[in-house]
């Protein structure tokens, strides 16, 4: 088997293994990843000086998760972020240019697919699909998301042989996916999507778009009718109105306002190393059994937000490293060529944005399969040329 095929295979398996109820995607990640390493030593032209980078973004937020560790005398598992040590590895691959792009894209379709056939096998069989499906649907509900957006940013020059059409409609299947699985977080990503639709690519007749708009909103709309995401939205208003009058009832989102407020308390405290990696469920119990906890209020691992449970564990010194990883992660995405860059800054905008409810780097499969789409959309990526000197209003950049 050749390289595209071994790293094709190798990535569907790991981004469709988190959406089952298995750890099948963990398993396949590190095989990956050795498998980078493997080919990466024994490639006869140098890395490209660009990936150096990519080792800081990785290395950057894994130091501060390991020093927080030995600092606190944490138990090692403790240390949770060892993931993103693939984001330069399988970045490094030595493979053609465009190569890293094009097998993203084929997972994502895969993905996309894959998540509307459990939703609607669900429908039709619920037991049954439970025993298979990952036990969080907010993990479900992001690999469908994640797949959905990638899909999009293809459209406009994929590179794959797939039509627009194909790409159009594999979006769709992964956004209803995510509707029908109730993942209210994934709605946060609808602008993104549209953004990625509207951007440069091959011009559609103003009828063609107003078409293709007026059946992507009634995929959307009838998702979430016939779905329970209607009723989910519903109670997310009531559930809101609830906590302002001091009740939880253990709701979805009374129990993330309590938790966000929980964060700042506990950043507040300790904001420059925070309370230490995985400690923020300790520093619940701890509250609860001081009688500062209500009532109402399951203890929790995490804050339910990447940003604030960052301050609470890991305080200033861990929100800045993070902040500084994701910068650079960007930079060097404005040095690849266009397609790959779009790639990693769409996918980086859309786990951004899915973990403002919930906390991506709480949950490995979904750090795996983030991790795995940066870094592929970095494989095979040639750099663009330096600037050079050039006239007032002409562009930077030689072609």
């Amino acid at each position: 088997m050749g390289l595209y095929p071994a790293v094709t295979l190798l990535s569907g398996l790991t981004c469709l293994g988190a959406l089952f109820r298995t750890s099948v995607s963990g398993v396949f990640f590190w095989l990956l990843a050795l498998l980078a390493l493997w080919f990466v030593s024994r490639a006869t032209a140098p890395l490209p000086s660009a990936n150096g980078r990519l080792w800081l973004v990785a290395l950057i937020p894994i130091a501060v998760n390991v020093a927080s560790v030995l600092v606190f005398r944490l138990e090692p598992r403790a240390a949770s972020w060892w993931p993103l040590l693939g984001l330069p590895l399988i970045a490094g691959l030595p493979l053609r240019p465009g190569e890293g792009v094009r097998i993203l894209i084929r997972v994502a379709v895969a993905g996309s697919w894959t998540a509307l056939a459990i939703q609607l096998l669900a429908a039709m069989a619920p037991e049954a699909v439970a025993d298979i499906v990952t036990v969080n649907p907010i993990l479900f509900g992001q690999v469908a998301v994640w797949s959905a957006l990638v899909c999009a940013v293809a459209r406009p020059r994929d590179g794959t042989g797939l039509s627009r059409a194909a790409l159009f409609a594999a979006m769709l299947a992964g956004l209803a996916g995510a509707i029908i699985a109730g993942y209210r977080g994934g709605l946060l990503a609808l602008p993104l999507l549209l953004l990625a639709c509207l951007r440069d690519g091959p011009p559609l007749r103003r009828g063609q778009a107003l078409a293709a708009a007026g059946f992507a909103t009634l995929v959307i709309v009838i998702a979430t009718v016939a779905s329970p995401m209607l009723e989910r939205i519903g109670d997310a208003f009531d559930e809101t109105v609830a906590f302002t009058t001091g009740a939880i009832d253990f709701s979805s989102v009374g129990t993330r306002l309590a938790l966000w407020q929980l964060a700042g308390e506990l950043f507040a405290a300790n904001p420059l190393f925070g309370v230490g990696a995985g400690r923020f469920d300790d520093a619940m119990v701890a509250i609860a059994r001081a009688g500062r906890l209500p009532a109402d209020l399951e203890v929790f691992s995490h804050a339910h937000s990447s940003a604030l449970n960052l301050a609470a564990e890991y305080g200033i010194v861990g929100v800045g490293a993070v902040a500084l990883a994701v910068v650079m992660l960007w930079r060097h995405a404005g040095w690849l060529e266009p397609r790959a860059g779009e790639m990693v800054r769409y996918g980086l905008g859309c786990w951004l944005i899915l973990s403002l409810t919930n906390d991506v780097f709480a949950h490995q499969s979904s750090l795996r399969v983030m991790t795995l789409g940066l870094a592929l959309g970095c494989a095979g990526a040639v750099r663009r040329p330096a600037p050079t000197p050039h006239k007032p209003g002409e562009s930077g950049w030689t072609r």
